[in-house]
């Protein structure tokens, strides 16, 4: 089913840069040269996939294997290797249509569990189809264990399946799962035999999850589905040139990470776009099931009602900051205008504080983000309730169906009309606040 481009890109991948002869048998004292016969080559590529610089920090302090800067001045070749992989995922997709669901290992450094947390895979990821990992496994920063939970119907790779007698790193018994899966992480206690585990800093495993894979994400969880700037050789040396100075901790100018963030941020835009053709081409667009367009408005309308609550959040804390500092301010001007010689100045600066600090409240009270927090958090614990209660009912019927969509719009309903009692609200504060200045005016 493979072609011979699409497993050299599979054993490049995995770090197996042995040579092929003529007759495509593999030469066991002969490697690759160039591209694709850098070792380890997955610790540099998977790099792109993470936005900021954090994932290459955390590795180049690890010293588990060393980043390869020139592999970014190739980086057609890197993104081909990747649409090569999701290719033979896509083909190979019948071995997960069995109607069983399969669980895998993985450990993982924190800050790569930070993205994850966020509700989808960023990189291809690597597990294991055994719970015993090697030491060299277990030297990351803030060692993590997770338990990946994979549905039937979801594209991997089994690497002893798919290479066979060819698969150099067999003890490993590795499953390769794509970017862009839509998971669920709930928290898990450590073992016994866990707590013994020690990381890169020799400390002991930070936590362990249980990761339910919910399915293949269709929007870019990253919003990167446009390049910005085309992936020109110069830009691609000079992202080659940054990595560089980092892996010989060389601290970057601000600039300099700002331009380095924004080519791997064009790198995954192309990735993203690449990736979709590719599953549209081997699955096409199904109609979905009631059932998961229920899920999919659920999931969606959580994130944004969360994000909406975060930002609420934020803004009433700025404001209240500004008010402590506004109203604190003029007393101690007040104070200082006895000194003779800046008595106007701080009587003047007085004034302006407190008219900023009457102005805040007015707008705090206009803008009602405390009343916006409470309508905005009821709605997500809601919300977080019929999630659950949707991904742990073991008994999916027609009557069960029509029971949760009902649910989901009473929900929204209800989310609704607080809205609409909110702009009312609003609506007076803005007319008292009106009706203040024009009495004072006259």
């Amino acid at each position: 089913m493979l072609t011979d481009k699409e497993i050299n890109a599979i054993r490049f991948y995995e770090g197996d840069i042995r040579k092929r002869g003529e007759n495509g048998q593999i030469l066991e004292n002969e490697k690759e040269q160039g591209f694709y016969g850098t070792p380890s080559a997955y610790r540099t590529i998977n790099c792109l996939m993470f936005e900021g610089t954090c994932n290459e920090e955390e590795r180049i302090k690890e010293k588990s294997g060393k980043l390869v800067p020139e592999l970014f001045g190739e980086i057609d070749k890197v993104i081909e290797v990747y649409c090569d992989i999701l290719r033979a995922m896509c083909k190979m997709g019948s071995e997960t249509a069995d109607g069983k669901k399969k669980l895998v290992y993985r450990t993982e450094r924190g800050v790569s569990v930070e993205e994850l947390k966020k509700g989808y895979t960023v990189s291809f990821t690597s597990t294991s189809k055994e719970d015993k990992p090697e030491d060299f496994l277990k030297k990351k920063t803030g060692l993590t264990l997770l338990n990946f939970v994979i549905p039937p119907g979801i594209p991997y790779l089994d690497f002893q399946k798919v290479l066979g007698k060819e698969y150099q790193f067999e003890d490993q018994k590795e499953i390769l799962l794509p970017p862009f899966l839509e998971i669920e992480l709930e928290e898990l206690e450590l073992t016994e035999a866990e707590k013994e585990y020690r990381d890169a800093d020799n400390q002991p495993p930070q936590a362990k999850y249980l990761v339910l894979v919910k399915g293949v994400r269709e929007q870019n969880p990253q919003a990167e589905t446009k390049i910005r700037k085309p992936l020109t050789a110069e830009r691609n040396q000079k992202s080659a040139e940054l990595l560089g100075k980092m892996v010989k901790k060389e601290p970057l100018t601000q600039d300099e990470k700002e331009e380095y963030c924004l080519w791997k941020k064009d790198v995954r835009a192309v990735i993203w776009n690449e990736f979709q053709k590719i599953r549209n081409q081997y699955f096409g667009k199904e109609e979905l099931t009631r059932k998961e367009l229920l899920q999919t408005d659920v999931r969606r309308t959580l994130q944004e009602f969360n994000g909406k609550r975060k930002e609420y959040k934020r803004k009433i804390r700025t404001y209240n900051i500004a008010l402590i500092v506004t109203n604190t301010i003029p007393l101690a001007c007040m104070a200082l205008s006895f000194v003779g010689s800046i008595q106007m100045v701080m009587k003047i600066a007085a004034v302006i504080t407190s008219t900023v600090s009457i102005f805040l409240s007015q707008m705090l009270r206009v803008q009602i983000y405390d009343i916006k927090l409470l309508q905005r958090s009821k709605t997500y614990l809601s919300l977080c309730g019929l999630n659950r209660e949707i991904k742990y009912e073991c008994m999916w019927t027609k009557e069960k169906e029509e029971e949760y969509i009902k649910k989901f719009s009473d929900i929204m309903k209800e989310d609704t009309e607080m809205s609409l009692h909110n702009l009312e609200v609003q609506a007076k504060n803005a007319e008292k606040l009106q009706q203040n200045d024009i009495w004072q005016e006259s």
